[in-house]
């Protein structure tokens, strides 16, 4: 079955407050780009949300595999193009603290990769590197 999800935001120049269910989200510029640095950038929220979705996928896919993972580090990095205007590839960068081995792994890596929603619903390359701690 099909899900919806609903954010309301209200915008005063560059500090948007977001409402997401019972909580409130600010994105904003930095002072350089005429804002004031209250919040996240909007492509800084995009790699907010991938990375999340992917560690959370991830250790769904885990769990259903009956692998135990203590806890993952996941550092996301983008590359915006100036003249596309456009995030042109992401790479997220995770550390899992677990005692599986290499092989079980990158199964749950592969297994992730195609299973991220919001992964899915980007138009960009998504490029992911897993290390074990």
């Amino acid at each position: 079955m099909d899900e919806q999800r609903e954010v309301y935001l209200s915008r005063e120049g560059s500090l948007a407050n977001a409402r997401v269910r019972d909580f409130g989200l600010v994105v904003d510029e930095p002072v350089e780009k005429g804002g004031t640095n209250r919040g996240p950038r909007p492509t800084e929220s995009l790699l907010v949300a991938l990375s999340s979705c992917y560690t959370a996928t991830f250790i769904r896919i885990a769990e259903k595999r009956r692998q135990h993972i203590e806890r993952i580090e996941c550092t996301a990095r983008g590359q915006i193009s100036r003249e596309e205007k456009r995030v042109v590839k992401a790479e997220l960068s995770l550390v899992v603290y677990s005692s599986m081995n290499d092989e079980e792994l990158s199964i749950i890596n592969r297994l992730a990769e195609k299973s991220c929603t919001v992964k899915n619903s980007l138009n960009t390359e998504v490029v992911t590197n897993v290390v074990r701690a």
